[in-house]
């Protein structure tokens, strides 16, 4: 399966990342339980049982401590999960290992939205990720990395886009349309980017200004290579023009050098 899945994934245009996510759920919770079970044995009631012990068995490294502690997953962590053995399922249908995949009912989704800024928090947050990035300057490629987080936090919040649409972002999806400006009746210039994660494909439009922080990185690799990118590089990669797959460790570094972890209510702040 491991060899497999990522090929037939690669033939229908997946992303990398997409294969190297489902294929890290799958290894961990799933094959703990479920490792010395035949796969044509697992059934509805199992899955139902699987949910249950997922929750009770939950650990994950806590970076300060450098330990496994216990937490409580959220639904949509485990529905992710659930979404990746539905992907192993049908992979097995597609290849005959399966006659029909076994039902599995996913937990309900959270309601609870995550917690969000302020106005005068967002003031601080975009000002003290200046002095985080110079911060980083100290430690070589440090710097450059959290330059690349900064742009990629600033388009996010510019743009309405979600983490996983902007990481799988290219120069070729991006374009630039005429709007009427928000503080004048000119028309302006305003940029567009065709996105797609897990909700499919669609546009953002960017707040008006805010294409610079995407002309940021434009500048940041013309300057690496010695050349503009090319169409089909990603937006936010690494110096080899390698997608950068997750920003979660320096989100949780910026929070922490900001104070802005929690909220007034005590509610981690996630991404």
């Amino acid at each position: 399966f491991e060899k497999e899945f990522p090929k037939s994934m690669r033939a229908k245009g997946k992303h990398p990342n997409f294969v190297k996510s489902h294929l890290l759920r799958i290894r961990n919770y799933p094959l703990t339980l479920f490792g010395s079970r035949k796969i044509d044995e697992l059934k509805k009631g199992d899955f139902e049982q699987y949910w249950v012990w997922r929750v009770e068995n939950a650990m994950r490294r806590n970076p300060h401590k450098k330990e496994l502690t216990p937490y409580t997953p959220s639904n949509n962590t485990l529905r992710y999960e659930g979404t990746s053995l539905n992907h192993l399922f049908e992979f097995a249908v597609d290849n005959g290992w399966l006659v029909s995949a076994p039902e599995i009912k996913k937990p309900p989704l959270d309601e609870a939205r995550r917690p969000t800024f302020t106005l005068a928090e967002y003031r601080i947050l975009t000002r003290q990720m200046r002095e985080w990035v110079k911060e980083g300057e100290k430690w070589g490629s440090v710097g450059r990395d959290r330059f690349v987080v900064q742009q990629n936090i600033l388009i996010l919040a510019n743009s309405g886009a979600r983490v996983g649409e902007i990481r799988n972002l290219r120069w070729r999806d991006l374009r630039t349309t005429k709007a009427v400006g928000s503080d004048t009746d000119q028309v302006v210039e305003r940029l567009v980017a065709r996105v797609s994660g897990k909700t499919g494909s669609r546009e953002v439009t960017f707040q008006e200004g805010s294409d610079r922080y995407v002309k940021n990185l434009f500048d940041l690799r013309t300057k690496e290579l010695g050349h503009p990118p090319e169409l089909n590089e990603f937006v936010i990669c690494h110096p080899t023009g390698e997608a950068i797959g997750y920003i979660r460790g320096a989100w949780e570094t910026l929070m922490d050098f900001t104070g802005l972890r929690f909220n007034d209510k005590g509610e981690r702040r996630t991404l």
